[in-house]
C-alpha cells in the first residue's frame, strides 16, 4: 500500500501536536529526508512524492526493529541508538525472530477502513480570462468540514500548457499540490487543525492552453495508482470523491444509490438514482488501473438496476466508474474467490 494524502495529515498533526503519536514506529515511519527529526520537511517530501514530482528519497523505504527491543522513550525513538540488525554466528538451523516493520511515510492502517456514506462533492466548470485563456474552476459541491482529500483527474489529450493556481482561501495549499502526468493530474490537500468548506468555494483553477474546445464535462476522475478520491472528515474516517460539471446548486441528473454485494465472489448489484434520462457509462478496473469491463447503456428516469457479472475476475480490490452527462462518481469493491 502507497503512502496516501492520509498519513500526511497525520504526521502535520503529530508536528503541530494536535494529535500526537503514541507509537515509536510511526515517528521512525515519518521521517521522510532521514535525519533524525520529524518536521515539515518531511512532509514536503511525502507530499511531492504522492503526486509524483518524485520517486525516492532519502531515507530507506522499510526499516525492521527487533520487536523485542524496549524504547527508553517511545516518544523520541531518535533520541537514542536503536538496534536495525542482529549479527549472529555460526548459525546451522532455522531462527525464530520477531521483528516490527516500518514502511517510511505509512503511519495510518487503512486496511480495515470502510469508506463512509457521504461523499465530497466537487463541480468543476469554465472560465474565459483576460488573455482568452480557459480556465477550469473546481469548488466545493457542499458544505464541509474536512482534514484533505486527494483525487485524479483524466484530463482531455488536446491540452498543452497547464497552470495550477490555488484557490485564495485554501490554507498552504501551493504548487506542489498538483502535478501533471501523460494526461493525468494527481492533485491533493491536507490541513490538519481541518478547514471549513462552502458550497460554492473555490478550491483551485487550471489554467490551459489547448486545441480545440473543451468542455468541464471532458474533464473526469482517474483509475491510477493509489491516489484514490478520498476526503477526511474532521474527526476520523474517510468519505469518496465525485466529480461534476454541474455548477453548484445545480440539480445532479443520476446518483449512486448502491454497489452490493460487498465483499462479493461473483455479482453486483449497482442502483442508480436518475432524475433525467440519459446515457450512463459503466467501467471496472483492478487495482493497477488495467480496465476489466466495461459497457454503456439509456437510463431512464427513476431507479435503475444493473447486475454485473464479475465472477471471472482476480481477487482483490477493484473500481467501478460510473459517467453520465455531468459527473461521475468511483465505488470501491473487493472480489473474493
Amino acid at each position: 500500500r502507497l503512502v496516501s494524502t492520509m498519513d500526511l495529515i497525520a504526521i502535520q498533526q503529530h508536528i503541530i501536536a494536535l494529535n500526537p503519536f503514541d507509537s515509536p514506529y510511526k515517528i521512525i515511519a515519518s521521517d521522510a529526508n532521514d535525519d533524525g527529526v520529524v518536521s515539515t520537511f518531511d512532509l514536503v517530501i511525502l507530499q511531492t512524492l504522492i503526486v509524483g514530482l518524485i520517486d525516492e528519497f532519502d531515507a530507506p523505504v522499510w526499516r525492521f526493529v527487533p520487536a523485542s527491543y524496549d524504547f527508553d522513550d517511545p516518544s523520541n525513538p531518535f533520541g537514542e541508538d536503536f538496534p536495525e540488525f542482529i549479527a549472529k554466528q555460526g548459525v546451522t538451523e532455522l531462527l525464530d525472530e520477531d521483528w516490527v516493520a516500518i514502511k517510511t511515510g505509512d503511519v495510518v492502517n487503512t486496511n480495515n477502513m470502510r469508506m463512509g456514506n457521504e461523499v465530497l462533492a466537487v463541480n468543476v466548470h469554465t472560465e474565459t480570462n483576460k488573455s482568452g485563456q480557459t480556465e477550469f474552476v473546481f469548488t466545493s459541491g457542499g458544505e464541509y468540514q474536512i482534514e484533505g482529500y486527494q483525487l485524479t483527474l483524466d484530463l482531455p489529450p488536446q491540452l498543452d500548457r497547464i497552470r495550477f493556481i490555488p484557490g485564495e482561501l485554501m490554507i498552504g495549499m501551493t504548487g506542489i499540490n498538483f502535478n501533471v502526468i501523460d494526461n493525468t493530474a494527481k492533485t491533493n490537500y491536507f490541513h490538519g487543525e481541518g478547514i471549513e468548506l462552502k458550497e460554492g468555494m473555490e478550491l483551485f483553477r487550471v489554467q490551459m492552453t489547448m486545441d480545440g474546445k473543451v468542455e468541464a464535462s471532458d474533464i473526469g476522475i482517474a483509475i491510477h495508482g493509489a491516489l484514490q478520491p478520498e476526503a477526511y472528515p474532521v474527526g476520523g474516517g474517510k468519505i469518496k470523491v465525485i466529480l461534476d460539471s454541474a455548477l453548484p446548486g445545480d440539480q445532479k441528473d443520476w446518483s449512486v444509490a448502491g454497489l452490493s454485494p460487498v465483499p462479493t465472489s461473483d455479482i453486483l448489484h449497482l442502483e442508480l438514482n436518475n432524475s433525467s434520462p440519459g446515457e450512463r457509462k459503466v467501467e471496472i478496473f483492478d487495482a493497477t488501473g488495467q480496465l476489466l469491463k466495461h459497457f454503456s447503456y439509456e437510463a431512464e428516469i427513476g431507479v435503475d438496476n444493473r447486475t454485473i457479472n464479475v465472477r471471472d475476475f482476480q481477487s482483490g480490490v477493484h473500481y467501478l466508474r460510473v459517467t453520465g452527462d455531468e459527473h461521475s462518481e468511483v465505488l470501491q469493491f473487493v472480489k473474493i474467490d
